[in-house]
């Protein structure tokens, strides 16, 4: 048997070095597809989405699926990178790269485990899906729907970064975009219009002075935060704009649905405040060339601690060295489609930190990514019966 440190280090290195920004996974969708039966499973595939899916034993419902999304970010500051963000380069204990925190290494690492347990003559009870999803990156969960119906299982792993912690939920995401109007007219002689972005600044001042973060024990603050704002038109020479929009970042919490988190934005606003709310919009073509539309919007999800099969997932990485604790996810995972939306059993579990995401230098402790096939190991044969 390949030395396990080897093995996984060689190809996280391999995924990093196939570059695979959401919309261009063709080329690591294909690396994959074709690695998987070398690494024991029984058949590969490429959906008509463009996601990756292998599986062991037989297509029937209820079994186990590992979920590792297979697109990334874009390396937009490559003046601040140390290391080459796609050479997969080694050095203090590391691995770096775009990626392998978010979150090729998690997939390297299950893998890895799913071939040495085949060599330990591991044959699960119920069959065990992988899925390399597609554009988790600009829709959390929209593509693992996909899987979903075609492997129905009764359990579900994500591998995103947890520090080697199980993860028993997240909070959701919405993406809320409020449209500012305003009267366009030459901005010499602005006093005969109306200026959007004033008109935005005072809505945007309203909402900061009035919005009042709901809380749970269980998940934290569903906090809101504006991450991009545009006039129109832009740019604006000599025109006062008349139309002005603000994007918000809003962290949804249990009980919440897109029309009580917009009702918590309208609620700060007076009704003369000449802005209206709204979820945004994803729309983009898959690598396979599939159009894909809908509102941004990705529930939570949250597991009692207390629940035996978490407590059975803990113990048995606990068996294994792992020192590893119940916690919840900081960002939004594909759970929100497992969880979230179908209420299936979801753990999270993967090597590496939340905060290394998207970062530049982005980086995995390679003893983090060994552990992390131990952990794997224990979970796959745990929660399939082999």
């Amino acid at each position: 048997m390949q030395d396990t440190r080897e093995g996984v280090v060689n190809l996280a290195q391999e995924l990093v070095r196939c570059p695979s920004v959401t919309g261009e996974e063709d080329r690591i969708a294909r690396l994959l597809q074709s690695l998987l039966p070398h690494y024991g499973f029984d058949e590969a595939m490429i959906d008509p989405y463009g996601n990756v899916v292998g599986r062991i034993g037989e297509p029937v419902p209820g079994g186990l699926l590992f979920d590792g999304h297979i697109d990334t970010v874009g390396v937009h500051n490559p003046e601040e990178w140390r290391h080459d963000p796609f050479g997969g380069e080694a050095g203090e204990g590391k691995i770096y790269g775009r990626g392998i925190a978010d979150m090729k290494g998690a997939i390297a690492a299950a893998v890895v485990a799913v071939a040495e347990l085949r060599q330990e003559g591991w044959s699960p009870r119920v069959p065990l899906w992988l899925s390399g999803t597609v554009a988790e990156e600009v829709a959390e969960g929209v593509l693992l729907e996909k899987v979903l119906d075609l492997a129905q299982p009764s359990t579900v792993i994500i591998g995103e970064a947890t520090a080697l912690n199980l993860m028993v939920g997240q909070r959701g995401r919405a993406e809320i975009v409020m449209e500012a109007a305003g009267k366009s007219v030459h901005s010499a002689h602005a006093s005969l219009g109306i200026n959007a972005i004033d008109v935005a600044v005072r809505a945007l001042t309203a909402i900061q002075g009035n919005y009042q973060a709901p809380f749970s024990e269980s998940l934290g603050e569903g906090s809101l935060v504006a991450t991009d704002i545009i006039s129109d038109p832009y740019p604006g020479r000599s025109v006062v704009p008349s139309r002005c929009v603000v994007t918000f970042d809003r962290r949804v919490l249990l009980g919440e649905t897109p029309q009580s988190v917009l009702q918590s934005l309208d609620d700060c606003l007076s009704p003369e405040a000449g802005v209206r709310v709204r979820l945004a919009s994803y729309d983009f073509r898959t690598h396979t060339g599939i159009a894909v539309k809908g509102e941004s919007f990705a529930p939570p999800w949250y597991f009692d601690s207390g629940q035996e099969r978490v407590q059975m997932a803990l113990a048995g990485l606990n068996r294994v060295g792992i020192a590893a604790r119940i916690r919840t996810y900081g960002f939004c995972t594909n759970g929100s489609s497992s969880a979230g939306k179908r209420n299936i059993f979801t753990l999270g579990f993967g090597p590496g930190d939340e905060g290394a995401a998207h970062t530049a230098d982005e980086s995995l402790a390679i003893e983090q990514l060994v552990e992390a096939v131990r952990g794997y190991k224990e979970l796959f044969s745990s929660l399939t019966g082999g």
